[in-house]
């Protein structure tokens, strides 16, 4: 994806980015449920980059977050 630079008006490239993210629940009865969910589990990085691939200009590394939780109902 091509956008434009905001600093110089060039153009600056996101490199491809992929991520996987799982999550589940368990209903512990019709007013209980837990859940867990997990994002960016491979903990990949956004880059971006210049006119050439070698121009980097930003490597952006959110990591893995996790999310643990109790949902209820009355």
């Amino acid at each position: 994806m091509q956008t434009l630079s905001a600093g110089t008006g060039e153009p600056e490239f996101v490199d491809t980015y992929g991520q996987w993210d799982a999550s589940a629940s368990y209903d512990i009865n019709k007013n209980v449920t837990v859940f867990f969910e997990g994002i960016n589990l491979t903990g990949e990085e956004t880059v971006k980059h210049g006119r050439f691939a070698n121009q980097i200009t930003q490597i952006q590394d959110t990591g893995t977050r996790y999310a643990v939780g109790v949902r209820a109902s009355f």
